[in-house]
C-alpha cells in the first residue's frame, strides 16, 4: 500500500467515524488488512458513494484501484450476476468505460436486449444499455449499464433480481413496454443511491435509440 493511501484511509476512517458512517470505516479497516484484495477495493467504493461522496471524493481511489479496468469490470459484473443487493458493486461500476463494461457484461452471458436515451437538465444525455441474461417475460437478472454520451463513461447503473413484463413490443430493435422490478438498486452520478425490494418499470418506445441493439456503438474509444 502507497504512504499516500495509508493517509487517504486514515483520514476517510477518521471522518467516517465522526459522522457515523460505519459501513465506510469498517470496509476501509479490511482495506487497511488487505490491500490488494479487489472485493474490498470495490466495497470501499461503493459504501462511499452510498454515504453521498461525490466524484472529488471518489476519483483518487479509482485512480488508485482502477489504473487496468479490465479485472475490476469482471469482478463487479461477476458479483453482479448472482448478488441481489450488492449496492457496492453497482456504485463500484460508475465512471469506468462504458464500451468495456458492455463488452465485460456480454463476455459473462449478459445479452442487451433495449438501448434508450434520456435527456439531464444541465449535463449531457445518458444513453442507457438494458442488459439480461434470460430472456421471455421475465428477465433475470437486469443490468442497466447508461452513460455520458460525450465522456462515454458510466454515470446511471443499475440492477435488479428479475423484470417481470406484464406488456411487451419490439421497437427498432428494442424491447419496450412495462413491468415490475424485484429487489432493485440503482447508483447515479453526480449524486443519488436508492433500494427497493419492487417498484414499476418502463422502457417507452420513444426514448430508444435505433440500430444500438443488440450491439451499442460508442462514438469514441475508451
Amino acid at each position: 500500500m502507497s504512504t499516500a493511501l495509508q493517509r487517504r484511509l486514515t483520514t476517510l476512517r477518521r471522518a467516517a467515524q465522526q459522522k457515523n458512517h460505519f459501513a465506510v470505516d469498517s470496509v476501509a479497516a479490511q482495506l487497511f488488512a488487505s490491500p490488494d484484495c479487489l472485493d474490498h477495493q470495490i466495497n470501499l467504493v461503493g459504501a462511499m458513494h452510498e454515504v453521498g461522496y461525490l466524484r472529488n471524493s471518489l476519483e483518487p481511489y479509482w485512480r488508485e484501484f482502477r489504473a487496468d479496468e479490465a479485472p475490476w469490470l469482471h469482478r463487479c459484473v461477476e458479483r453482479l450476476l448472482r448478488g441481489d443487493h450488492d449496492y457496492w458493486a453497482v456504485a463500484a461500476l460508475l465512471g469506468c468505460s462504458a464500451q468495456r463494461a458492455v463488452a465485460q457484461a456480454t463476455e459473462l452471458g449478459f445479452k442487451v436486449f433495449a438501448v434508450r436515451q434520456y435527456e439531464r437538465y444541465d449535463l449531457p444525455p445518458v444513453r442507457v444499455a438494458s442488459l439480461g441474461v434470460s430472456a421471455g417475460n421475465i428477465i433475470t437478472p437486469l443490468l442497466e449499464l447508461g452513460w455520458d454520451i460525450h465522456a462515454q463513461t458510466l454515470v446511471d447503473c443499475a440492477r435488479a433480481r428479475a423484470a417481470m413484463w406484464q406488456r411487451q413490443d419490439i421497437v427498432s430493435g428494442s424491447l419496450v413496454g412495462e413491468g415490475t422490478l424485484s429487489y432493485f438498486c440503482r447508483a447515479t452520478l453526480p449524486h443519488g443511491a436508492w433500494r427497493t425490494v419492487s417498484l414499476p418499470f418502463s422502457i417507452e418506445a420513444d426514448a430508444v435509440v435505433a440500430g444500438q441493439c443488440p450491439r451499442p456503438t460508442f462514438t469514441q474509444a475508451n
